[in-house]
């Protein structure tokens, strides 16, 4: 037995078949590094363009808009007759939910109203809780504690 692999048919030449083989001009490492080159700039030259107009936009933006002053008198507030540049629509006919059109008032009377109830005088509720105010409250509980858990001892069962 022949254990040269030339003397017996056995080679890389031998097994490869004449007619098969590849293109070497088809897929080169040049065009794919184009390629991404080409991509690489074509998204940095995108993403300048998109944070031009977006610079643009808020310069533009900014011009427009009048600084709030917070010290500055604020403007009366439309009559709850017939709302401005509509025609004759009377607000008191006009569809629920309206828009705010002073909020520190309305939030200013909001708080009022909830302060009423922590400093009201004692009473009942239709379902029969009692409301006393905070104050009161919080003087019953430093004097009184908070409920707790009684504490079982180790050597008693818990009684039932």
């Amino acid at each position: 037995m022949h254990t040269n692999p030339k003397q017996n048919g056995s080679g890389p030449e031998h097994n490869q078949h004449p007619e098969v083989s590849f293109e070497k001009r088809d897929l080169g490492a040049r065009g794919i590094l184009l390629f991404f080159a080409v991509l690489f700039i074509a998204g940095a030259a995108i993403h300048l363009v998109v944070w031009g107009v977006y610079e643009a936009f808020v310069n533009v933006g900014e011009t427009r808009q009048a600084t709030a002053n917070p010290m500055a008198p604020r403007q009366q507030a439309p009559t709850p007759g017939v709302l401005q540049n509509a025609g004759s629509i009377n607000l008191k006919q006009f569809p629920e939910p309206r828009l705010q059109n002073d909020e520190p008032t309305d939030m200013n009377r909001f708080l009022w109203q909830e302060g009423q109830l922590l400093e009201a005088k004692p009473w009942r509720d239709q379902t029969g809780a009692i409301h006393i105010p905070i104050a009161e409250a919080m003087r019953i509980v430093a004097q009184k504690g908070l409920p707790a858990r009684q504490v079982e001892s180790a050597g008693q069962p818990p009684n039932q």
